[in-house]
């Protein structure tokens, strides 16, 4: 994160306002702050779901003994958002919904694929992405060399 310093040269002692500060969030950060959200938002849902199978098979008891014809009886279904399943996320769909670019985006994908520790020092502004990107090549030269001597 980039923080954006304010405009006023000195407060007045009459009038006391807070310097607003404009946080700017890099591109890197944006992908990876969205698939945080796509994973934790699909465990939520798996939650919901069992939690809504769970009152439906209630419900599907409760209306056995009833006529067809009863309100009761009908299925009601709420509209669902669509959501991207928590573990495949294509680069072109995260790209989409975080509103960067793929290649952005498929670098967050092919770093938290291989270290998935690094994913919330991303999203909380720790550390860069390019940064990442770089040591996760640098790792995989270190084994390619070690292997070859």
């Amino acid at each position: 994160m980039v923080a954006i310093g304010c405009g006023w040269q000195r407060p007045t002692v009459t009038r006391r306002r807070a310097c607003p500060v404009a946080v700017r969030t890099e591109p890197g950060q944006k992908a990876a702050i969205r698939l945080r959200l796509d994973r934790a938002s699909g465990e939520w849902e798996a939650m919901q779901d069992a939690r809504r199978a769970g009152a439906n098979a209630r419900r599907s008891e409760a209306v056995k003994g009833r006529a067809r014809g009863s309100p009761l009886a009908a299925d009601s279904r709420g509209y669902r958002a669509p959501r991207l399943s928590a573990v495949e996320h294509s680069k072109d769909e995260l790209a989409r919904r975080a509103g960067v670019l793929s290649e952005t985006a498929k670098r967050v994908l092919a770093v938290t694929n291989k270290k998935p520790e690094v994913l919330d020092a991303i999203a909380d502004g720790r550390v860069s992405l390019a940064d990442v990107v770089r040591d996760v090549k640098r790792e995989e030269v270190r084994a390619q060399l070690a292997v070859r001597t």
